[in-house]
């Protein structure tokens, strides 16, 4: 719970951030269409885990995009490797005359080699819920950073944790 706390306050503070720097700047121009992406981050198992990933998504609407992401994650402490694929729907709105757009997400997907599994190689169907913001930097380059808590629907797997992530989104 000390962990979702900092994290949600660590998002308060980018979101307020941002808003600020970003305040006397109009929104992107095209807001739907094809974009791809890579993040990295920690997932909170240890502390020199990691995790690196792609993203590639589809902004249906101003307000809302469908994608697909793929986690490489790395856990020392247990020694193990594991990946996930997982299909997102994403909701978000601008924060008034700005290019900040704070929004939620959910998903499911599935998740193998070790995804906190009783033997390396299971594979799991997972859900996602999180929340991000994104900001657009420059052109068609936003940056991208989000929380995601992970589960497996099979919650005597053990799989349950926590992502943070920061990455850069190409628009097409």
């Amino acid at each position: 719970m000390k962990i979702l706390s900092v994290v949600a306050a660590g998002l308060l503070a980018v979101m307020a951030t941002v808003g600020v720097a970003q305040a006397q700047t109009a929104p992107a121009g095209k807001l739907n269409g094809l974009y791809v992406g890579t993040n990295v981050g920690t997932n909170f198992k240890g502390s020199s885990d990691y995790q690196v990933g792609g993203v590639v998504g589809y902004h249906i609407t101003r307000n809302i995009a469908g994608e697909v992401t793929y986690d490489f994650n790395r856990v020392n402490r247990g020694g193990y490797n594991s990946q996930m694929v997982m299909a997102n729907v994403l909701y978000g709105r601008n924060i008034g005359n700005t290019t900040v757009m704070p929004y939620a997400l959910a998903g499911v997907g599935m998740g193998w080699n070790g995804l906190g599994a009783k033997t390396n190689g299971d594979t799991l169907a997972l859900y996602n819920v999180g929340a991000g913001v994104r900001v657009n930097l420059v052109g068609n380059l936003d940056l991208d950073t989000r929380y995601r808590y992970v589960g497996a629907f099979n919650q005597t797997a053990g799989t349950n944790h926590h992502m943070v992530t920061a990455g850069i989104n190409y628009r097409f």
